[in-house]
């Protein structure tokens, strides 16, 4: 054996493990690059996006004081950067995206190794097996969706929370909610954490409209009215009246000509609060609280009317972690995970499914999910007298 063998066995039995990491980011990048070039006119990329980034192209940073597209302001600076790099457009798009689900795996990282202790190795595995999700790589580099974006922040605005950095915590959640509307998903478990750790000044909850005011001000600098930038996700949400947009919810299972928006988030919050009571008086951990706020962004899914399919990437993520915690949450994130897989691959590859059937399968997934996040409670109804 040469030395030069012994120096590389050295090594490998050193840094293996650093090793494999690196190994796993490469195959990560490797599956997204493949897709980069997915621009299909049938797509989002060919309909919005690419058309957006040729204006902020043709009118520089102007464009910011234009309505183009129906993002809200922080993601059309990015968009109007996009526009001047040297790398082609749908390249830029997803590896932005891309640069944030690294971000968005970090901060799983330190949830793992924080709350549900786990070795430095481990915790490393867990958080980098998340871009083999088939949600990651498929919206973010075939899709070229940015959803990481938000759930970067997001997650960094949980850890914060459940750190007792009440501040940093409600920025972050502000800085989500500047980069899409779904994170305002996570709202509700905040306002139960505010109740519940009691160590949660009521005005940290103003850096949320503070952050979301300062974020709309590059286009108002730019000229554009403090009514069409701070009302961009007013045209979202009245963007349509179908109960549910490829979505395997609850409201797949009626006909799409109803009309029951006031009648579905009733029951979404009567749902949110009723869980929220019954767990209230209960201790609860941290690994207890993420697989409630993962609950509590899959019930908005769920029961919410109007929901596209990518609404609950931020549960589906938080699920995939609480998964390893020793919850027994397997089944239900499996489910879940591949249910929204197929819905993903309906819109991109026009496959026909039955979404009833598949929704059926979802819902199977949620029940166990809040049966596992209620189990508390059960327990003390089949044994009121160790409750008491």
């Amino acid at each position: 054996m040469s030395i030069i063998d012994k120096k590389l066995y050295q090594l490998a039995d050193k840094y293996w493990k650093h090793l494999a990491i690196i190994v796993l980011l490469l195959f990560s990048f490797l599956i997204r690059r493949s897709m980069f070039k997915v621009q299909g006119a049938a797509l989002d990329w060919g309909v919005y996006l690419a058309p957006w980034i040729q204006e902020y192209r043709t009118l520089g940073f102007k464009g910011l004081g234009q309505i183009i597209g129906d993002y809200y302001i922080p993601y059309n600076v990015i968009l109007a950067i996009i526009a001047h790099l040297p790398l082609p457009d749908y390249y830029s798009v997803a590896l932005v995206s891309y640069l944030f689900e690294l971000g968005m795996s970090f901060e799983l990282y330190l949830l793992a190794k924080k709350y549900f202790h786990y070795s430095s190795f481990s915790a490393a595995l867990i958080a980098v097996l998340v871009l083999f999700l088939p949600v990651t790589f498929l919206g973010s580099s075939y899709w070229k969706q940015c959803d990481s974006i938000y759930t970067f922040f997001a997650l960094a605005g949980l850890r914060s929370l459940l750190s007792d950095k009440p501040h940093k915590g409600m920025i972050m959640i502000g800085l989500a909610l500047s980069f899409k509307l779904q994170a305002i998903f996570i709202l509700p478990f905040c306002c139960y954490l505010y109740f519940k750790k009691r160590n949660i000044p009521v005005l940290s909850f103003l850096w949320i409209p503070g952050v979301f005011l300062l974020s709309g001000l590059p286009a108002i600098l730019f000229g554009r009215s403090v009514t069409s930038t701070y009302g961009a996700y007013l045209t979202q949400v009245h963007s349509s009246r179908f109960m549910s947009i490829n979505s395997a919810n609850f409201w797949s299972f009626v006909p799409q000509g109803l009309d029951l928006y006031p009648a579905a988030i009733i029951l979404c919050f009567s749902l949110l609060f009723a869980g929220y009571i019954f767990l209230y008086q209960h201790r609860q951990d941290e690994k207890d609280l993420l697989t409630l706020a993962s609950w509590t962004v899959i019930t908005c899914f769920m029961f919410l009317p109007a929901m596209h399919e990518r609404y609950d990437y931020v549960g589906l993520i938080l699920l995939y972690l609480c998964a390893f915690g020793g919850h027994h949450l397997w089944v239900s994130a499996l489910l879940l995970h591949l249910i929204s897989m197929l819905t993903y691959l309906q819109y991109l590859l026009e496959l026909t499914y039955p979404i009833p059937v598949m929704a059926c399968f979802y819902f199977l997934g949620y029940i166990l999910l809040t049966r596992k996040m209620l189990s508390p409670v059960i327990s003390d109804l089949r044994h009121p007298d160790e409750a008491s």
